[in-house]
């Protein structure tokens, strides 16, 4: 009988899950805090867990091909849900639940949209999101099956996984939406075996090896990096809660000391959250880690440096920190920094930069000087080219465009024909990032989206947002995005902070401070800086500031203290 082309042909996760428990049953899979218990999972324990999500999916009628949809809270039933799709051959889409900083009206209506699209067959969830999900998804929901009210599937028969076509849809990732709708991500099973042989071969990943991690599953980052490329190689996960480790940073570091963790993937503004909330009276010991992978957003060369220095006294090295570029439409990683002393920075003139889009590199002590981290090269497989947004020749590596394309790039974006036109051109993806390359090495300038232009001056705006942190400004909570300015014909930047100050009075003291800082490091001036409460501004789901609707909010007037 023919199963279709390429079925079988390569391992997707329930094989490989499989393959392992047989090898080493006893080895652990998945070590899960979830508030003062730790939870642990060998490969046998996942295997059987896997196979009673298969059998509790097939009760509700799903069969390969069918879409579930998995909306849960940190819990060990979020992975085996995750992977019981899997191996029943359907298509997995892991979605967040509300937590209490959202904005609960902007998150469902932001759902519904994307639950009426997949029409998935089942969701899992559990009690509190039940009725909501079915008022954001209507009939769309398919079968709702809640955790809380599971009858015991205890008796889940043996069997095997379905098998896999290498040009099949093991599961969907959404972008973020930071610069607009969310965007399903078409990967094939072949672009995700290939991405994760490749990735774990370059950061060394095998069996015994553990990775550390609060990053939540419906975070490319957190599902790829820290659940399916340890399932592929066979080695352990030590999992946090992401809203328990906001709260309490410390408790990686202890994690980490605890099963010796050699890997751990974070966002760059993690390093600074950790330094930031450091315990004085606390010594952990780190240097089981083989690599700190900074990634997810801009790498700033003066964050690793802080987290290296800081974290001295507890075993961390600047050799263990690794900077990378990555996005769901590459599975995750596109480059990955080497093995190095430290993470490697350059200097660029920053005038260069933003007047005709050129990267010269100048002493550090440059009036302009601009420090940039390397990204590293591309992942085998994959290739690199810089679209040109200046014209004409001038000194320095031409400024642009990232694009990429090669053997674990995506395919195009789920039912949305429009956007895969218009974000791929003969196989190469127009990421929308800017940046260059530099001896073969990527560096990352900032989001096409994020671009501010203020008479003439090309501005990204987390340079802005990182200029704009002063005292009194809460911590990651700036927003700078542009609007049109019909006196001057041109942009006028505007910046949203949050601070627990209040009163008129304390406000203009610190929108005048914010300017002033904005301008002594960008010699530019926001047209407005506005002060909001706290929990004003909108973030994404993956913690990131969803600027679009935050300037729209401010233009309908309803970003106010």
């Amino acid at each position: 009988m023919d199963d279709g082309p390429g079925v079988g042909a390569i391992q997707g996760a329930p094989q490989h899950l499989l393959a392992h428990a047989r090898a080493n049953a006893h080895r652990p899979f998945l070590i899960l805090r979830r508030g003062a218990l730790w939870w642990q999972f060998s490969y046998g324990d996942a295997v059987d867990e896997t196979r009673r999500w298969a059998w509790i999916l097939a009760a509700a009628g799903v069969g390969p091909g069918d879409h579930v949809v998995i909306a849960l809270t940190h819990r060990h039933e979020l992975y085996f849900a995750f992977l019981g799709a899997l191996w029943a051959g359907a298509v997995p889409t892991i979605i967040p639940c509300p937590n209490p900083r959202q904005e609960p009206g902007f998150f469902w209506q932001e759902y519904a949209a994307l639950l009426v699209d997949l029409g998935p067959r089942a969701v899992v969830t559990q009690g509190d999101n039940v009725t909501p999900l079915r008022q954001a998804a209507g009939d769309a929901a398919g079968f709702v099956i809640d955790v809380d009210n599971l009858e015991d599937r205890a008796d889940a028969p043996a069997g095997d996984p379905v098998a896999v076509a290498e040009d099949g849809l093991p599961f969907l990732q959404f972008s973020s939406g930071t610069t607009g709708r969310r965007k399903g991500i078409v990967l094939t099973n072949r672009a995700v075996d290939h991405h994760m042989c490749a990735y774990a071969d370059l950061l060394g990943m095998g069996a015994g090896d553990r990775v550390a991690s609060w990053l939540p599953l419906y975070h490319d980052m957190g599902l790829v990096g820290c659940l399916l490329m340890p399932l592929w190689r066979g080695a352990s996960i030590v999992a946090l809660d992401a809203l328990e480790w906001v709260a309490q940073p410390w408790i990686l570091l202890e994690a980490i000391e605890r099963f010796e963790a050699t890997h751990v993937w974070l966002p760059n503004f993690a390093f600074r959250h950790i330094v930031r909330t450091l315990p004085d009276n606390r010594l952990f010991r780190l240097g089981c880690v083989r690599v700190f992978v900074n990634s997810s957003e801009s790498c700033r060369p003066a964050t690793m440096a802080e987290f290296a220095a800081a974290l001295a006294g507890h075993g961390v090295r600047p050799d263990q920190i690794r900077p990378s570029y990555g996005m769901a439409e590459t599975v995750l990683a596109t480059t990955q920094a080497p093995p190095r002393p430290e993470p490697l920075a350059i200097t660029v003139d920053g005038a260069a930069l933003e007047g005709r889009f050129r990267a010269r590199i100048v002493p550090a002590t440059h009036s302009r000087a601009q420090h940039l981290a390397s990204c590293g090269p591309a992942l085998p497989g994959l290739e690199l080219r810089i679209a040109p947004l200046g014209r004409g020749r001038a000194a320095g590596d031409p400024v642009g465009e990232i694009e990429v394309r090669g053997a674990h790039c995506f395919a195009g974006y789920f039912r949305n024909p429009k956007t895969t036109a218009a974000s791929l051109n003969d196989g190469w993806y127009r990421t929308g990032d800017i940046g260059f390359l530099h001896a073969g090495e990527l560096f990352v300038c900032g989001r096409r989206k994020e671009m501010v232009i203020v008479h003439g001056r090309n501005f990204y705006a987390p340079d802005i947002e990182a200029a704009a942190a002063v005292s009194g400004v809460k911590p990651g909570r700036v927003c700078a995005f542009a609007i049109e300015d019909v006196q001057s014909a041109s942009e006028a930047l505007v910046i949203l902070v949050e601070t627990a100050a209040t009163g008129a009075r304390a406000h203009a003291t610190l929108s005048r401070r914010v300017k002033a800082a904005i301008f002594d490091r960008l010699q530019v001036t926001p047209h407005r800086v506005v002060a909001v409460a706290p929990g004003r501004l909108i973030k994404t789901t993956s913690g990131k500031l969803h600027r679009e609707e935050n300037r729209r909010r401010y233009l309908a007037g309803a970003a106010a203290p």
